[in-house]
């Protein structure tokens, strides 16, 4: 091949993906086994861009961009999605997921004469965090109703998709039941028949019930039910700390990072019905339900107290003037021989 073209392809039209032959291999030789196959393609993550020239052509077009497209001809006031290395992107892993459920359909499973391997498996599909926006001069996804994008704790960069297919999951239902990838280390150990022992202390419940619609609550080890899930995100651009209990999510901004004020935000997800009240978090009822917010945050604080989580700083170097006058800093470093001074 021309090591020069940039949209080299293998004979079946897409470009090769190393991830994707390890995956397939690995099936191919642990068929006659129980085996667990971490996939995580590179796709879809920055940097944006694509190697497949027959998808960049369909979705500039599609979108209404001429080919080859410079990204800084992307429409930055164009609502929803309108990045096509984004969407060649997405269309590519959407084929590689393919790849591997269609290899499962296609395979015997010799412990189990007369079935395929996929009657016997289960196929998870996820991510670590929501879309990312992007920026004016690089606008990449739409997270659209949702608010906020990766590097949030608003439903734009905590809500996520989680797709599953596997013996007892009724095709195309849908379970309300907000969960947490945490889950999915003991949910594992249940499919694999394993009892957790009592001194591991398990954040995360065994959300099998869940996926087999067997039940409508997350249970943690000991049996409760779970009425509570955490999130802490001290880095990046939005520094804050989340709870999320039954139709009600507080969010606590600690005033570092970029668009936040520091604050409580109090928002309500779901309706008593179960219909969606306000995903965007559009309306903050901080002031209007006061107990709410209240019991919310003193449970969110002893969460975060109780797993000893550091608080964010914040970096002198990016503040106001205001701020850096008015907080310690080192006026002059040196050194003599072998001692060093501050």
């Amino acid at each position: 091949p021309d090591r020069q073209d940039p949209f080299t392809t293998d004979s079946d039209g897409r470009p090769f993906d190393k991830p994707l032959d390890i995956a397939l291999g690995f099936i191919s030789k642990f068929s006659d086994k129980p085996f667990f196959l971490n996939f995580a393609p590179f796709y879809v993550h920055g940097p944006i861009q694509t190697r497949d020239r027959a998808r960049m052509e369909l979705y500039c077009k599609k979108m209404g961009y001429d080919f080859p497209s410079d990204p800084g001809a992307i429409n930055q006031g164009k609502a929803g999605h309108s990045n096509p290395y984004y969407a060649s992107m997405v269309d590519t892993v959407d084929w590689m997921i393919g790849q591997v459920v269609n290899l499962l359909e296609a395979t015997d499973d010799p412990r189990n004469p007369g079935h395929k391997l996929i009657e016997n498996t289960y196929v998870i599909i996820d991510s670590d965090n929501g879309g990312w926006i992007g920026s004016s001069a690089e606008p990449i996804t739409d997270n659209s109703p949702l608010y906020g994008g990766k590097m949030t704790t608003f439903e734009g960069g905590i809500r996520i998709p989680f797709i599953v297919r596997g013996p007892g999951v009724e095709p195309g239902s849908v379970c309300r039941t907000p969960i947490n990838l945490i889950d999915l280390f003991p949910t594992f150990m249940h499919m694999a028949g394993l009892v957790p022992a009592k001194e591991l202390q398990l954040d995360g419940c065994n959300i099998l019930p869940l996926i087999q619609g067997k039940s409508e609550t997350a249970r943690l080890a000991d049996g409760s039910i779970r009425e509570s899930i955490f999130w802490y995100y001290p880095i990046e651009s939005h520094m804050s700390a989340v709870v999320r209990k039954g139709d009600w999510k507080l969010l606590r901004n600690y005033g570092i990072g970029m668009q936040t004020r520091e604050g409580v935000q109090l928002f309500r997800l779901v309706n008593e019905d179960g219909s969606p009240a306000d995903p965007g978090e559009k309306t903050d009822l901080s002031e209007k339900y006061p107990e709410i917010r209240d019991a919310l945050l003193a449970e969110l604080d002893a969460h975060l107290a109780d797993a000893g989580a550091a608080m964010p700083t914040r970096n002198l170097n990016s503040a106001s003037d205001a701020e850096k006058a008015a907080s310690p800093g080192v006026l002059k470093t040196g050194s003599q021989r072998d001692t060093a001074w501050a």
